[in-house]
């Protein structure tokens, strides 16, 4: 596999031909935050400007897609710091992965949770490892998941089943994920990367156009039924909820934020029992 770029915990690699892989590397636990989704935007933008069919979204961090977007960079905002940039890396990496030219696949080898499962949710394809997780604790802390978790996901799994991952707050299992749609596939651990780059290769196989095609034809047809008016409706909801409530919100945050600094693992940090729920249940 040939390394093309390698800036600040994004690489990019072209591990076949017509396919682009975007490598996310921030360990230990690879926190999303914004400085860091603008270098993953400009990385997929330079994956599309190559010419590549498939773009391939994944994890160099053992066991972490992303782990879930910083708590620290909302907490600067809220108290006027300085965060680590804006949220137009977030927006164009979102907008790239589920409407660009590329055909994208987002790759789960571990942990993805919070505002990593939204983005995760917004690519065409999603394949995950035997133990990977998915989850959108934002309810802990009295918040909810507005980076397209209630706009998008049930656009994805259907209402009750998006209402079930975002009212619990508890992971699921990548078996319980499949079974709901969630993911397409599912690979051992081992081999998760070598099979993705082997699907990757064969889609890329098929002719450019008609693959623009038929994604063009899907995200179109999924926002004509008013996935931009969902997304808007969940921005100001999330407002209206966040805006009388910030201190208490602020208070959770923190203490969650705190625990990461001491140490804490996400199950540790959000207080989650340590229990995975799955399809069987």
């Amino acid at each position: 596999m040939a390394n093309t770029t390698d800036v600040g915990g994004v690489s990019i690699e072209y591990p076949a031909e017509g396919v682009g892989l975007v490598e996310i590397n921030n360990p230990p636990m690879n926190m999303w935050y914004l400085g860091l989704a603008k270098k993953m935007a400009d990385a997929m933008d330079e994956v599309r400007e190559s010419g590549a069919k498939v773009l391939i979204l994944a994890s160099g961090t053992p066991g972490y897609f992303l782990a879930h977007m910083s708590l620290q960079d909302s907490i600067d905002i809220a108290e006027g710091r300085e965060p680590t940039g804006d949220f137009g890396g977030m927006a164009r990496c979102g907008a790239e992965l589920r409407l660009g030219p590329m055909v994208s696949i987002a790759v789960n080898n571990g942990q993805c949770w919070g505002g990593g499962c939204e983005l995760f949710s917004t690519a065409n394809l999603r394949v995950a490892g035997e133990s990977a997780t998915f989850g959108q604790p934002e309810v802990i802390m009295g918040s909810m998941a507005a980076g397209a978790g209630t706009s998008r996901i049930p656009r994805v799994i259907g209402e009750a089943r998006a209402m079930e991952l975002l009212l619990d707050g508890r992971p699921i299992s990548a078996r319980k994920a499949l079974h709901w749609g969630f993911v397409n596939r599912v690979f051992p651990d081992d081999t998760l990367r070598e099979e993705t780059i082997k699907w990757a290769a064969l889609i890329a196989s098929r002719p450019g156009y008609t693959l623009q095609a038929i994604k063009r034809s899907i995200g179109k047809g999924l926002d004509l039924a008013s996935h931009k008016e969902a997304f808007a409706n969940e921005y100001q909801v999330n407002r209206d909820m966040i805006d009388p409530h910030a201190d208490e919100n602020m208070v959770l945050r923190k203490a969650i934020q705190e625990r990461y600094n001491e140490g804490a693992d996400s199950w540790d940090a959000w207080q989650i029992e340590r229990e995975v729920i799955d399809w069987d249940d």
